[in-house]
């Protein structure tokens, strides 16, 4: 999930910023680890 404000980011940056943030790959070994896997499991309760 990604949040822009659409006051505070222009449309370029906006899109910058999209392009950089799909590009990534997500750590499993990273802080946000435990939040995927909570998602996760709430998603197949389903």
């Amino acid at each position: 999930i990604i949040t822009m404000g659409a006051r505070v980011i222009g449309p370029e940056l906006a899109k910058s910023i999209a392009d950089a943030w799909l590009a990534s790959e997500f750590d499993p070994n990273g802080p946000s680890a435990a939040n995927v896997q909570a998602v996760d499991k709430l998603d197949a309760k389903r």
